[in-house]
């Protein structure tokens, strides 16, 4: 072959040459941070007096490696909600975390953290053991990204509460 054909086989050779030598191409397009909420767990238990609530779950935050730059992450309020997320159970469900938060989620990674959750000495109206109880719920809560610079939803799968009858 000669002229602009053997140029051209030339430039293709090389070229599949080269994207062979760059490995794979990352796909992973998260750009802002993404949270999911992970094997959400909870115990709620009739009290004489009222209803209490305790549990867990993992947080993860990924941010992808198209990302401009690391994001802080802020978690706002989290509840508890019925399945279908039509009726809010529990309006303010008080947290802990470990790392405490705001966390910084560097670019091309995932961070995870713990939360745990309970009334404390406080209890929920006696009522809202039967609400609890009806039907699998989801955790809901928000948190702020400092790379979208807006407020964003999360929302675990729905579960069962242990404790139920």
């Amino acid at each position: 072959m000669t002229g602009a054909g053997s140029g051209r086989a030339a430039a293709l050779v090389l070229g599949a040459a080269a994207l062979g030598l760059a490995g794979c191409v990352d796909t992973d397009a998260t750009i802002f941070v993404e949270v999911t909420i992970v094997d959400p767990t909870g115990i709620v238990a009739d009290q004489v007096l009222g209803t209490s609530l305790d549990g867990s779950f993992g947080i993860e935050l990924h941010l992808g490696p198209r990302a401009a730059g690391d994001s802080t992450v802020t978690l706002g309020g989290f509840s508890v909600q019925n399945a279908d997320r039509t009726q809010t159970l529990v309006a303010s469900l008080p947290l802990a975390t470990s790392p405490g938060f705001p966390v910084t989620v560097p670019v091309d990674s995932t961070v995870s953290a713990s939360a745990t959750f309970g009334m404390g000495a406080s209890l929920l109206p006696k009522a809202a053991y039967g609400e609890l109880c009806a039907g699998a719920v989801v955790l809901s809560g928000t948190f702020d990204d400092s790379l979208l610079a807006a407020t964003a939803i999360v929302a675990s799968d729905p579960f069962l509460l242990g404790g139920c009858p």
